[in-house]
């Protein structure tokens, strides 16, 4: 019923990785949010972030910045943040993660478990984004500066997203899981366009100002 083929394996069965899964209740500002997650995961999407958490923190204490926008949230794994927003405050969200259909599949159900629709945008960083698919006033993040072989593509695929309506978008990113490479990602930031602030403990906004070409 599952279908996540060798991603996951229930509780008992006897797979070549033993994979094992529990879904988990998150209460979040009083709203329960049942989470799947894996006890492996060669994805790194198996599971909740930890800065998952103050995101959602965030956003619920400036909830008046984000309503009637439409916001992405990037390396969204089993889609906690995403589905706590679209629950507590019907908002236009969407999921994304690198193109793998088991972590599309765990988003899907994991939506199904707290009863709502989140649509979701497969994309790996640094690939083209479509004018019809990049669409977003807000991206989201949490806890992805851990990718830190990735910090290029991660910058080309935010210039995209954040320089359709510079003046406009920004992201809002949280991490709790220092780097060892975070410095490189400041610098790369202020090399390429970008500009950051520190909102909160490790809570961080971003915006682009190059202007798509």
């Amino acid at each position: 019923m599952l279908g996540l083929s060798d991603f996951t394996v229930l509780e008992g069965e006897e797979k070549s990785i033993g994979q094992v899964y529990e879904e988990n209740i998150y209460d979040i500002h009083g709203v329960e949010i049942k989470i799947r997650e894996f006890e492996y995961s060669s994805t790194n999407a198996g599971i909740v972030w930890s800065s998952s958490f103050p995101l959602c923190e965030y956003i619920t204490e400036n909830i008046g910045v984000f309503k009637g926008k439409r916001i992405v949230e990037l390396g969204a794994a089993t889609g906690l943040v995403s589905i706590y927003l679209k629950k507590r405050f019907d908002l236009d969200v969407t999921t994304s993660d690198i193109t793998n259909s088991e972590i599309e599949e765990n988003i899907k159900h994991n939506c199904e478990l707290n009863d709502v629709q989140v649509p979701h945008f497969p994309h790996l960083w640094g690939d083209e984004i479509s004018p019809e698919k990049n669409k977003f006033d807000i991206v989201l993040a949490s806890d992805i500066l851990i990718y830190e072989n990735h910090y290029e593509e991660l910058l080309k695929t935010l210039s995209t997203l954040l320089g359709r309506d510079s003046e406009n978008s920004f992201m809002i990113m949280t991490y709790k899981r220092k780097p060892h490479r975070e410095k490189l990602f400041w610098q790369l930031l202020e090399e390429n366009g970008f500009a950051y602030e520190l909102l909160g403990s490790k809570t961080w906004k971003i915006v682009y100002k190059k202007k798509v070409s």
